[in-house]
């Protein structure tokens, strides 16, 4: 088993912008959550498509397709 680092147990007071990041074998999905304090939160998404010459290519040519999705996220 895993050790958590989680130290407490959420109230619905935080509050903050969080990014997460989920990348799959054909999809790469973007997501930006944000808490708003008293139990109310947005989320905002997309999922973008990892092209098969990323897929089967460099670490380079995947991180640079994550890179290039991530800008074309925090621009909409």
């Amino acid at each position: 088993m895993l050790p958590t680092y989680v130290r407490a147990v959420a109230v619905g007071e935080e509050c903050g912008e969080f990014l997460a990041l989920d990348l799959g074998g054909t999809n790469f999905r973007v997501l930006l959550i944000t808490l708003e304090g008293e139990c109310r939160s947005t989320m905002r998404s997309k999922i973008y498509r990892v092209p098969d010459y990323v897929q089967k290519g460099t670490g380079t040519a995947l991180f640079d397709h994550i890179a290039a999705c991530l800008a074309k996220f925090m621009q909409e």
